[in-house]
């Protein structure tokens, strides 16, 4: 190109453009500085913030984990008190309806042995030889000396029953309370010397019905 016919306008048109000056290419470094400056900050915030819905979600676990177990101890403490519960029920239950049906086997028991005492004292106070004449004194006490025997001798049979009744029961008390063991042995106590008193107490009664009726016979 010969450049005396060089002409700025038509060969380059920026030639009016000026260069940048010093302060411009600073300033354009630091924008191109502050850029991934400002981008960092964001990446930082947004992980912080992850971070504490993160943490947020791990407190919420940890929480839930904790009401879990919670809900699972009281599950176990509810199932182990159903077992044990049921099975000291049913356990109750029948003892109970084994102890009522002994019950009302002594109950029966009891009011067939009041009622035979009931007739053998009916049939004791209405003997009365001395009303007898003399000829028939001797056969009458003799009639009322075996109402007697006959008498002691239903009477031990019966306590002898009831007796064997109440060791049944001290044999099955032994999976029971002690309070029924200690009313069971209370009742063969009672028996005992109920049966043993009147034992000691019946000769002196047969002695004392003998004389009384030698006696009005004398006076007669």
């Amino acid at each position: 190109m010969d450049r005396g016919n060089y002409n700025a306008i038509y060969e380059d048109p920026n030639f009016l453009e000026l260069e940048p000056s010093d302060s411009e290419n600073s300033l354009n470094v630091d924008e191109y500085q502050k850029a991934p400056s400002l981008e960092f900050d964001e990446q930082l915030a947004s992980a912080q913030l992850q971070l504490k819905e993160l943490k947020k979600q791990e407190e919420e676990i940890e929480k839930q984990k904790t009401e879990l177990e919670h809900l699972r101890q009281m599950q176990n403490s509810f199932n182990r008190g159903k077992v044990e519960m049921t099975d000291n029920l049913q356990h109750a239950i029948t003892l109970l309806e084994r102890e009522r049906l002994d019950a009302e086997q002594r109950i029966l028991q009891y009011t067939r042995a009041q009622s035979i005492f009931n007739r053998t004292l009916e049939e004791i106070t209405s003997l009365s030889p001395e009303d007898s004449n003399h000829s028939e004194l001797h056969t009458q006490l003799e009639i009322a000396g075996n109402v007697i025997d006959d008498a002691r001798e239903e009477y031990v049979r019966t306590l002898k029953h009831l007796d064997s009744l109440n060791s049944s029961e001290e044999l099955s008390d032994n999976d029971t309370s002690s309070n029924l063991k200690v009313g069971s042995k209370s009742t063969t106590t009672f028996f005992y010397w109920f049966r043993s008193g009147f034992a000691f107490s019946l000769p002196l009664i047969v002695f004392a019905t003998v004389a009384y009726t030698v006696y009005r016979f004398l006076l007669n």
